[in-house]
């Protein structure tokens, strides 16, 4: 993760360490606001805003949070190479499907 994003990131996870959510959310928030996030780093803000959030007591954020960062995957391999994928949320059902690289 780039410095931008990492040194926020940091201190999220100090605060949480220590007990306080809200402080951290508020790291978490700074980080979100980097521009041209990658994906790697959008997935350890939202892990993050995602714990922060259920010892918050804000459930909705905490929810948001871990769809995003379980529906978020970055997969490299040649070009052609077939991926099966499998993914599955209580509220929408199941999807199976293969794609192509490409």
């Amino acid at each position: 993760a780039r410095k931008e994003v990492l040194e926020p990131l940091q201190a999220a996870q100090a605060l949480l360490k220590d007990n306080k959510a809200p402080e951290a959310l508020d790291k978490l928030k700074a980080a979100g606001a980097v521009p041209d996030r990658t994906a790697y780093e959008n997935f350890f803000i939202d892990q993050l805003t995602a714990q922060a959030a259920a010892l918050a007591g804000q459930d909705t954020l905490a929810l948001e949070a871990y769809d995003r960062a379980l529906a978020e995957w970055l997969v490299r391999a040649p070009r052609g190479t077939h991926v099966a994928l499998s993914a599955r949320a209580d509220r929408a059902g199941a999807v199976h499907t293969t794609v192509q690289l490409g």
